[in-house]
């Protein structure tokens, strides 16, 4: 079942936190089990937690801990709420022949347990490394949801989509309810080296991952139940640095939305100043954009999107103007308006720094 839909739906009602666990079988039955009548219970409950019983293999009891006690009453209503979630959420045959459920779930435990406890570079346990390739290269993808109901959405249908998108096998670990964690194949390089070299042109690993990503975002949101954030990062091995990966990640897609806000997909390595300035004080940030701008009241719309665009066009103001569709002369007027008001010629090198930062900054002190 869908632990994570339990999880959202419950927390609010029993106001406590709540986590998947496992225990050894063996352990599981002696504790559900009433000394008196013999009779096996699906819930257990001690001074500092409750425990539910979901589901079990041969070894493994798959639980849904409740950190607070409960009393019989509440514990039979959950009891009955995640009856009926598991047989709405019942796996396929081929979902369950997949893998574990409880490998899976544990997976994804051990990963945000070492995310919250800010331990970056664990190595992934043998347990889990298992359940994929993890010990080879991969490419880490992270998809957040913006949309507010994700309704049945889950891994068994993300990775549908992915498979037949990269026509290769890619593993998808749900972090949350809208989150998860996709590693691709390193295959995907390779074949756009391939093609690099029948057309006789050489991207980057960078440049062919922005186009693997900018394909991926164009793709879920034609396929997709919502607009969504993706993240793209460089090719790691799971095993190694897998946690490392998903905080890298998680940053750039929260600096995108902070200072690149009409855009999805984002790229770590193209985040370095939005990186270095996200730590300054508010104050700090509001007095040096008010500093180089002063009073500029040429900072509309239009004037952002050229300076934008110059920046963009490595400052050429012939490639500028052809990307902005208006003439040359209008643009050198912009320009010119804009160094009267405050003084700066972006067509210099110095200038041109300052300015390119203090737009950074003007879009988050603006939004404050």
């Amino acid at each position: 079942m869908n632990w994570e839909m339990a999880r959202t739906r419950l927390e609010p009602v029993l106001e406590a936190r709540i986590r998947p666990a496992a225990m050894a079988i063996e352990e599981w039955n002696i504790a559900a089990q009433d000394i008196l009548t013999g009779e096996m219970s699906k819930s257990v409950a001690s001074e500092k937690e409750t425990l539910f019983f979901l589901e079990a293999d041969e070894e493994t009891a798959v639980l849904l801990a409740v950190e607070k006690s409960l009393a019989k009453g509440e514990r039979d209503l959950v009891e009955l709420l995640l009856e009926t979630w598991k047989s709405e959420s019942a796996p396929s045959e081929a979902e369950k022949a997949a893998a574990p459920v409880d490998s899976w779930l544990l997976l994804r435990n051990w990963l945000l347990d070492r995310i919250e406890q800010g331990e970056p570079y664990p190595s992934m346990p043998e347990t889990y490394c298992d359940l994929g390739d993890f010990g080879t290269a991969s490419i880490p993808f992270l998809i957040q949801g913006d949309f507010a109901d994700p309704g049945g959405v889950g891994a068994s249908e993300l990775g549908k989509l992915l498979d037949s998108f990269f026509e290769t096998k890619t593993v998808v670990i749900p972090l949350g309810e809208r989150e998860w964690v996709l590693l691709g194949s390193s295959e995907l390089l390779e074949a756009s080296e391939a093609e690099d070299g029948e057309s006789g042109e050489h991207e980057s690993i960078e440049e062919t991952l922005v186009s693997i990503g900018s394909g991926l975002l164009e793709m879920l949101d034609n396929e997709w139940v919502g607009e969504c954030h993706l993240a793209v990062h460089m090719p790691i091995v799971p095993a190694e640095s897998l946690v490392q990966a998903i905080l890298t990640m998680r940053e750039a897609v929260e600096l995108g939305k902070a200072y690149h806000p009409g855009e999805n997909v984002h790229f770590p390595w193209q985040l370095q100043l939005e990186r270095l300035f996200f730590e300054i004080p508010p104050g700090a940030k509001t007095g040096f954009v008010k500093h180089v701008f002063k009073e500029a009241h040429s900072l509309d719309g239009d004037m952002i999107a050229a300076l934008e665009t110059f920046f963009a066009q490595n400052c050429s103001v012939s490639d500028t103007a052809k990307r902005l569709y208006i003439h040359r002369n209008t643009l050198l007027y912009r320009l010119d308006k804009f160094k009267q008001e405050t003084g700066l010629d972006v067509r210099t090198f110095h200038d041109a720094v300052l300015v390119k930062i203090a737009l950074l900054l003007y879009k988050v002190t603006k939004r404050a």
